[in-house]
C-alpha cells in the first residue's frame, strides 16, 4: 500500500482463486500493489529475472554498440562475457556488433544489450518497441527520469522479436557507469535501478491487474 508519505507491506496468505482482504490506513493511499514481491505465481508476459539468463545461455549473444566508442565497447563486452563465464557458466557469451548483429539471431536467441540508446541502435530499438522513453545520456523509467551520468537501468524482458525469447538490458549513461553495473555478477529481479556500482533500487514488472490506483 503507498500512501503520501510511506509504503506499507502487509503478508497475506493466497489459498483461493478468489479472496478477499481487508487493510486499515490512517491517510488515503495513491495505489494498492499485489504482491508486490512476486511470491505468487499470476499470469503475466513480463516474468523474466536475470536469472532466466542460465536457462538458456548456450543460445545467447551480446550486442554491444558502435555509435562511438567501439574499440572501449567491444572491450567492456568481451570483459562482461568473460565474468559471466568465470562465474557461473565456464562458456564465453559470444559478442556482436549492433551493426552486424544477423536479422536471424534477434528472434533465435536471448539477448544481451549493453549501453545507451544513443550508443547501441538494437538498443534503442528494443526500447522503443516495448514503449520505454530515452534521450541521449538519460533514460526513464517508472515515470522518473534519470540523467546523472553515474545512474542505470537493467531490465529483464520479453523479446520483442520472439516473446517466447528474453532480453537482458544494460543501459548506462555513461561508459564508466555501464563498466560499474558490469564488473561483477549481481543477482537481480526484473529490474534494478543503478546508482554507480551499487542498486539503489529494484523490483518485479507488476501486472497492471494487480495495482489499485485511486485519485
Amino acid at each position: 500500500m503507498i500512501t503520501a508519505d510511506s509504503t506499507l507491506y502487509h503478508l497475506i496468505e493466497v489459498k483461493k482463486e478468489r479472496e478477499q482482504f481487508t487493510f486499515k490506513s490512517l491517510t488515503k493511499p495513491s495505489a494498492v500493489i499485489f504482491n508486490a514481491f512476486n511470491d505468487i505465481p499470476v499470469n503475466t508476459e513480463r516474468y523474466y529475472t536475470w536469472s532466466n539468463f542460465f536457462d538458456d545461455f548456450h543460445n545467447t549473444v551480446m550486442v554491444y554498440g558502435t555509435t562511438r566508442q567501439i574499440e572501449a565497447n567491444h572491450t567492456l563486452a568481451s570483459r562482461f562475457s568473460t565474468t559471466l563465464a568465470d562465474r557461473f557458466t565456464e562458456d564465453l557469451i559470444p559478442i556482436r556488433k549492433d551493426s552486424e548483429i544477423l536479422s536471424s539471431e534477434l528472434g533465435d536467441r536471448d539477448l544481451i544489450i549493453i549501453g545507451h540508446p544513443s550508443d547501441n541502435q538494437l538498443m534503442a530499438d528494443v526500447l522503443k518497441r516495448v514503449n520505454i522513453t530515452f534521450k541521449k545520456n538519460l533514460f526513464e523509467w517508472d515515470e522518473k527520469e534519470y540523467s546523472s551520468s553515474d545512474e542505470g537501468l537493467f531490465l529483464a524482458l520479453p523479446n520483442p522479436y520472439n516473446s517466447r525469447k528474453a532480453v537482458y538490458l544494460f543501459i548506462a549513461n555513461s561508459a564508466l557507469q555501464l563498466y560499474q553495473m558490469t564488473k561483477n555478477f549481481n543477482r537481480m529481479p526484473s529490474w534494478a535501478v543503478y546508482k554507480g556500482d551499487r542498486i539503489t533500487e529494484k523490483g518485479y514488472h507488476q501486472p497492471e491487474w494487480t495495482i489499485k490506483r485511486f485519485e
